[in-house]
């Protein structure tokens, strides 16, 4: 299968190539307008839409190159599907802010890691107060859970950290 933008190849054989095009199911003017395009083509002798497999079956001069039909089916699709582009309008914060951001997220980083290790301390004591040895044992094997998994937390925010752009400015 070649993958052509929105569209891809599902089948071709000698003169007949089917291609998947998932606009076809929801709307029948884009349909029918893509097929009318395909249908100019000079070597294209056919065409059948199937909404519901969201795909056209285009029969073509067998003397044609797979290259040549597969551009000339390009162009049709592009001249009636619009390019979507995505401008984001977020207002993006001042240097004084990320640095305020940064600062933020780090304190927070610091006091869970900080919560997390009096945490474990208290949860051991409590563990073996509340359920004699074996609380203290189950509740080591928990704490240590969680510190593996605190760990890891750090060492992705640290790696995030270190894959962020500086601000040189």
């Amino acid at each position: 299968m070649v993958d052509t933008m929105n569209f891809r190849v599902i089948h071709q054989t000698l003169g007949r190539i089917r291609i998947s095009v998932p606009r076809l199911r929801d709307d029948a003017a884009y349909a029918e307008q893509l097929t009318k395009l395909i249908q100019s083509l000079s070597f294209v002798t056919s065409t059948r839409v199937n909404p519901a497999a969201q795909s056209i079956i285009v029969h073509y001069d067998p003397s044609k190159s797979d290259q040549e039909v597969l551009a000339g089916i390009t162009t049709c699709y592009q001249q009636i599907t619009p390019v979507e582009t995505s401008v984001d309008l977020t207002p993006q914060p001042s240097a004084s802010q990320a640095a305020k951001q940064h600062a933020e997220s780090e304190g927070e980083l610091i006091a869970r890691t900080s919560g997390e290790v009096i945490g474990e301390a208290i949860g051991e004591a409590v563990g073996e107060v509340l359920l004699g040895p074996v609380g203290a044992v189950i509740s080591a094997a928990v704490m240590e859970k969680v510190c593996e998994s605190l760990a890891e937390s750090i060492e992705e925010k640290i790696m995030w950290k270190a894959d962020s752009p500086e601000d040189t400015s």
